[in-house]
């Protein structure tokens, strides 16, 4: 009867550790929407990659490519010195997965951007629309980006 009882203590016990916050995490992984929005309207690299993992997957245009977060910051460093953003909406409220053990998240994103050259104000703004699926994974208590998969269309 012990060992009955004990084992039906364990494994509420597990069940209870293994208990998820979906819309606490949610909210996390839509501050971190609001948080790439604000990176991108003030060009701050660093805010960008703040949240993501080492080393981040990138799939776009046919390719499959891995960078470290400091290449992925100097990329965007050179890119947000090339543009200014007066747009970076959701066209729909993200789409959010969170795995059943809270280890991981998936972000389907749908963008509408406004750019122009930022050593030009009275260029031209041009709009474009992305669509993307960003996967995290929890480190440290922290979601983090690990892959994105982007597609874009330009008006």
């Amino acid at each position: 009867m012990k060992v009955t009882l004990s084992l039906i203590a364990l494994l509420l016990l597990n069940a209870c550790a293994a208990s998820v916050d979906k819309e606490g995490e949610v909210a996390k992984l839509l501050l971190s929407d609001e948080l790439d929005r604000k990176a991108h309207m003030t060009g701050d690299a660093g805010l960008l990659v703040s949240r993501m993992a080492d080393t981040l997957v990138s799939i776009q245009n046919g390719q499959i490519s891995k960078a470290s977060k400091a290449q992925i910051e100097e990329q965007f460093s050179q890119y947000f010195n090339q543009v200014k953003y007066r747009k970076w909406d959701n066209i729909a409220p993200p789409a959010i997965h969170i795995s059943d053990d809270g280890k991981f998240a998936s972000l389907t994103i749908n963008k509408i951007t406004e750019t122009r050259e930022a050593d030009s104000p009275d260029s031209t703004y041009m709009t474009t629309t992305f669509a993307w699926t960003a996967l995290y994974r929890k480190e440290n208590d922290q979601w983090k980006m690990f892959s994105i998969t982007s597609t874009r269309a330009s008006q």
